[in-house]
Formats: C-alpha cells, sequence, structure tokens
C-alpha cells in the first residue's frame, strides 16, 4: 500500500495506494467538520488538497447524517471522490475526558461509511506523571487488540496504529515495538498537540526519532495534529509522511495568518508576505474591513495555500537532495525551533540516519553552517575513504585543501580539509567531494583526530611521507614528517591509477586487482577531459558517470566484480519466481527480495542474485538495504539493461 520514489535522508516521495486513489507523501489532510463545512472539498482541492481527514466520531454522533453516511458513503456525504482518512474521536476524549462511543463501536462504523484510512479508538493524553501515561498507554496497546478482533477481515481499509507515550521516550519506544508487531498500515503520533501549542519541538523531534527507530520502514508515519507549516520540513527530514491540519481555519477564526516563519495577527500586519490568490487581491487593511466570516474563509484559504506551498517546497528539496538546507533555514525561524538544531544535526542522528542516504544527490552539497559538516553524506565519505583508500605512489605528499599541486607519476597527493577531513587527488570528482561549496570552516580537534586517524592507518603504505610548506595544521603525526622540497618536474599521474582509486572507493578495498596487472585503455570526454569509459583487453568494461564518478558497469564486468567480491558485499537475494523477469533485465521488485547485503545504500550498483547465490544480473538500488526487506511494493533494484 506504500511505496518510495525518492528519497533524502528519512524524508521520502511516496505513493499511499487507497480504494480511492493515491496520496502523494509527504501530505497534508485538512480537516473537515463532517456535519457542517465552512470551506468546500472544492475549495481546498483549489488551494492543493488531494486528499482529507474528518471526524467518524462527530459523524456518528448526528444521528440523520450517521444514517446517510452509512447509505451513501463517506465521500459522497461530503462530496469528495478522493482519498479521505477518519479519525475515531480520540482527541475528543483528550480534551473532554470521554466520548459516547466504543472502540468496537467507531471501528465497525468507519468501516460501514468506507473510510480509506482509519484509525481506533485510542487513548492520548494531555499531560501526567510517567504513571498516568503509562496507564493510558497500556489501555492503548490493548485497545489496539480489540481493534483487531472485532474489525472485519474482509475490510480494505487502511488501518492506523497510533503510538503513544509523550515526553516519556521509552513508554514511545514501548509503543512503537508493540504496535510494529501489530497488523497496522500506518501509524499516527499521537498526544503532541500540548507541545506543539507551547512550542516544544525539542520534545517533539525526540519522540519522532524514537519512534522511527522502532516501526517498519513501508508503513508511513503521521504526526497528528501538526498543522503548521513552519513544522512541516523538519518532520519530514525525520521521517514524517503525513499531516492533518484544522490550524488553517482555527487559526483564521482568530485572525491570525500562517507563514513559514511564524504565525502573525492580521491587525499587525500593514503588508501581505504572499503570492496567493487570496493576498494578491486583497490587502492588509481590505481584510480587515471585511465581516468575520468572510475574513475567516479568505485567512483559511491563504493559511491552507501556504500550507500546501511548503509541501511542495519540501517534495522539490527531497527532489534535489536539499532538504538539509531547508531544515536548517527552518530552525532559524524560531529561537524554539533553533533549539532543535543540536538534536537534527548531531552525530547520533547523522548515523541512524545515513543507511537511509543516496548514495549521490542531483546537485552539489552546500554547507552553510558548522552544524551541517555532521550530515551523513559526510560521515559517510569519511568511514568510507578511511577503508577504501587507494595508495598509488611509494611517495605521499599532504597539503592543503585548495591547493593546486596534483598527483604524478612520483608522489600520491591527500589534501586536508575540514569538511571532508582527507581528500586524495584521485577522488576529486566523486561525490560529494565534486563541486561542493561551503562556508569557511576552521580544523576541530575531531578533525585533526580524524586526519591522525587515517594517516596512521596508511603511514606504512608509503617510503616517503612530506607536507607541504603551505600545511599548517596542528597535529602531532604531521609534525614528524619532512617538509616537501619539489625538485624536478614529474609527469601527470596515469589513469589508471585514477581508475583504480574510483573502484577501491566505490566497490572496496583491493577491487581494482580485478585487471590482473594487465593495463586498462581509459577514453577521456573530449569536451571536459574527464574519465568517461574504460577497456580491458579491447571489450568496453565501464562508463564513469561524470555526475558523481559512479561506475556504471558492463554486464560482464559487473560478473566479474562479482566474482572477485566476497559475499555478502552488494549482494540482492531474488526470489525463484521473479529469476525469470531478472535474466531479461526486468527491474527487481521490493515483494521479491528474499535477503540482502545489510550495507547497501540506496543508489549503489549491485548484484542480483539467486537463492543458491548465482549470478543473474546487476543493477542500482533504489532502496537501502533495510527498506527492500521491509517494503512489499516499488522497485529494489532498477536492473542494467
Amino acid at each position: 500500500m506504500f511505496s518510495i520514489q525518492k528519497k533524502d535522508g528519512l524524508g521520502r516521495l511516496g505513493t499511499i495506494y487507497t480504494n480511492h486513489g493515491k496520496i502523494s507523501t509527504p501530505v497534508l489532510f485538512p480537516v473537515i467538520n463532517p456535519n457542517k463545512q465552512e470551506l468546500t472539498p472544492q475549495e481546498m482541492t483549489g488551494c492543493g488538497a488531494e486528499a482529507f481527514i474528518t471526524n467518524a466520531y462527530l459523524l456518528y454522533k448526528n444521528e440523520s447524517n450517521r444514517q446517510k453516511a452509512i447509505e451513501i458513503g463517506l465521500h459522497q456525504h461530503i462530496g469528495f471522490k478522493g482519498p479521505v482518512m477518519t479519525d475515531s474521536g480520540a482527541f475528543q476524549l483528550m480534551e473532554y475526558g470521554e466520548v459516547a462511543v466504543t472502540n468496537p463501536l467507531i471501528t465497525t462504523f468507519q468501516e460501514q461509511i468506507r473510510s480509506d484510512i482509519g484509525v481506533f479508538l485510542d487513548i492520548p493524553i494531555k499531560s501526567g506523571s510517567k504513571q498516568e501515561v503509562q496507564e493510558a498507554l497500556d489501555e492503548t496497546l490493548k485497545r489496539a487488540d480489540e481493534h483487531i478482533q472485532h474489525r472485519n477481515p474482509d475490510s480494505d481499509i487502511l488501518w492506523a496504529g497510533p503510538i503513544q507515550g509523550g515526553e516519556y521516550l521509552d513508554l514511545v519506544a514501548e509503543s512503537s515495538k508493540y504496535m510494529a508487531k501489530k497488523e497496522f498500515n500506518i501509524h499516527p503520533i499521537g498526544s503532541v498537540v500540548p507541545y506543539l501549542e507551547r512550542y516544544n519541538f525539542e520534545t517533539v523531534v525526540k519522540m519522532i526519532l524514537e519512534t522511527k527507530r522502532h516501526l517498519p520502514l513501508n508503513r508511513p508515519i503521521h504526526l497528528f495534529g501538526a498543522g503548521h507549516p513552519m513544522f512541516f520540513a523538519i518532520s519530514v527530514f525525520l521521517g514524517i509522511d503525513m499531516f492533518d491540519s484544522a490550524a488553517y481555519f482555527l487559526y483564521a477564526k482568530k485572525n491570525r495568518y500562517l507563514t513559514v516563519f511564524g504565525t502573525h495577527y492580521l491587525n499587525d500586519l500593514q503588508f501581505l508576505p504572499c503570492s496567493c490568490n487570496v493576498c494578491q487581491s486583497y490587502g492588509a487593511e481590505e481584510l480587515r474591513r471585511l465581516d468575520q466570516k468572510n475574513r475567516t474563509l479568505l485567512l483559511a484559504k491563504h493559511n491552507l495555500n501556504i500550507s500546501f506551498e511548503e509541501i511542495r517546497r519540501i517534495k522539490q528539496a527531497i527532489t534535489e537532495g536539499r532538504l538539509y538546507e531547508l531544515v536548517l533555514a527552518r530552525t532559524m525561524n524560531h529561537p524554539t525551533l533553533a533549539k532543535t538544531i543540536q538534536l537534527l544535526f548531531n552525530k547520533s542522528t547523522s548515523t541512524f540516519i545515513e543507511p537511509y542516504t543516496p548514495i549521490s544527490t542531483p546537485r552539489a552539497i552546500l554547507v552553510s553552517h558548522s552544524e551541517l559538516k555532521t550530515q551523513p553524506l559526510i560521515l559517510r565519505y569519511k568511514e568510507r575513504i578511511l577503508e577504501r583508500f587507494y595508495p598509488s605512489s611509494n611517495h605521499l605528499l599532504i597539503t592543503s585543501e585548495h591547493h593546486k599541486t596534483k598527483s604524478t607519476d612520483s608522489y600520491q597527493v591527500i589534501r586536508l580539509s575540514p569538511l571532508f577531513g582527507v581528500i586524495p587527488d584521485e577522488l576529486k570528482g566523486v561525490f560529494p567531494l565534486v563541486q561542493h561549496e561551503r562556508i569557511p570552516l576552521t580544523f576541530t580537534g575531531e578533525d585533526i583526530a580524524f586526519i591522525d586517524k587515517f594517516i596512521q592507518k596508511y603511514k606504512n603504505s608509503f617510503q616517503i611521507i612530506e607536507t607541504h610548506p603551505n600545511l599548517n595544521l596542528d597535529s602531532k603525526i604531521l609534525s614528524k614528517f619532512n617538509t616537501f622540497n619539489k625538485k624536478e618536474k614529474s609527469k601527470r599521474q596515469h589513469d589508471q591509477h585514477k581508475l583504480n582509486a574510483i573502484i577501491d572507493y566505490q566497490f572496496g578495498s583491493g577491487t581494482h586487482d580485478i585487471f590482473n596487472q594487465i593495463p586498462v585503455t581509459i577514453k577521456r570526454s573530449r569536451k571536459t577531459g574527464i574519465l568517461r569509459q574504460f577497456f580491458h583487453i579491447g571489450e568496453v568494461k565501464g562508463t564513469i558517470r561524470p555526475s558523481d564518478f559512479t561506475i556504471i558497469p558492463t554486464a560482464t564486468f559487473a560478473e566479474n566484480l562479482f566474482n572477485i567480491i566476497p559475499p555478502p558485499r552488494l549482494r540482492v537475494v531474488a526470489s525463484s519466481e521473479s529469476i525469470p523477469f531478472i535474466t531479461q533485465n526486468k527491474d527487481l521488485l521490493a515483494k521479491f527480495v528474499k535477503n540482502v547485503d545489510p550495507e547497501i545504500r540506496c543508489g549503489e550498483e549491485v548484484f542480483i542474485i539467486d537463492e543458491e547465490g548465482i549470478f543473474k544480473n546487476s543493477g542500482k538500488a533504489r532502496l537501502s538495504a533495510r527498506e527492500m526487506v521491509d517494503f512489499n511494493k516499488g522497485v529494489a533494484v532498477q536492473a542494467r539493461k
């Protein structure tokens, strides 16, 4: 019921499949009152809505509308043919302490009105001691089992299992682990509204991260009641796929005007900082002169427009691999959001996100703040270069990042960088090294420790190690080496060494031995001069993608690589029924993945094998390893034709 088309860290462009159409994630569900519509679904779809959420409990309480909805169906009742989600009345339970409906009854009612996505009657809690929250959670877990027992097994509603626990992260973990084992399709995180209303974003960030650690990746996560656009990007960055909002109308009733930077009272505005159709048609003073009803409707439309604009902006950021930069910008919008920076961009969070981050993005990375030094792409590079560096000479020259000295046939150059640690000259076109842009950064103690660790590991691979005179770094290891004194000119480094370095970095240390000392012919681009293709014994073996220097192997070279790279490295095991399609260059779907190398990242070149371990094809991973295992819909590996 859910598939992924594009990713940036935990942010996902996906598709949820329902009985009444597809939902593109991340998605915002505007709240519709089932008994009284202030804005029609048609007016809201004009602002960008593609799905809605309504309250099954409020509909059930209205006896005449209840019978009507059962007879004609929810969609006809509210006047919308697309996907509709229903809530169970849990919010009213949290607000008023009780509701006049039982869990089994509201489950059956949602089936009767033919909701697309339904929720059982869980127990959210505004605040309380840990014991009180534990008691509410225990009841929620009991109700989850009760709901499963009472729901119709033939119903094709997508059922949502809410996560509770509030600020007590051990209870959030308990809830998430329990729900992960149950038959649910979607997981809303509940009880977040009280924290959002107090601008306690730090607690909500911790709740999302704790939830994400324990739930299956193929289940979308919904952040209940998070309707303010200033928090959308941060939430998507952490893996939230769905939002719902009544804020667009509730704020409008109080003459409050939403922006991605915060909320303004209409009386405080001289100008409307938006280009939606409402703000183009009216000025601030004109809106103030309107009667309350019309002013509320127009402000509600603006609030929806600005919310959907932010959702589209987030989707574009994921497409471009720019979600990190957008999130950093949003954290600067308010002091309480800025408090989340340490949670979002620390090494622990980045380490958690890294396995789900693609190996490259369509555009170069931008580092506009020192906190972005810890983003997953950079952490992954440091880990890989530490394990996959290729020494191409017996003489190592260490220089500064921007010095133009290049590797030659006499010495190999590495440049020291406060962002990447070390940059071998041979790999300067490899992502994320290629075309990165950053603010001036200084070397921290952690940066120097990484550089020292790298030098310590590889120093025995060289007979001579020298530092360039321009290098000024407070390192005990570097201070032991002599200063370089260039005495004679050397020829340009042979292209074979560059290719070897790229192959080892992509496929693992020592993979370059595949050429068995037989020279490789390398073809460069006539326009740019960069490496493009390589030939071995007269046969084309691979193409080097210019955007990130990833090697795209031919079919024969992929099989050659498979034979020398030890299992389970880069292996994806396909089920027997899919093998006839795989051998015809058809993509491998996630539902046919039996096993996978846990280190595979989205975008890597991988080997597709059968259950006996025999090579069948190669291709590009469209999902990370864990996603391939968790998902049963969508493409896992895009086969090379």
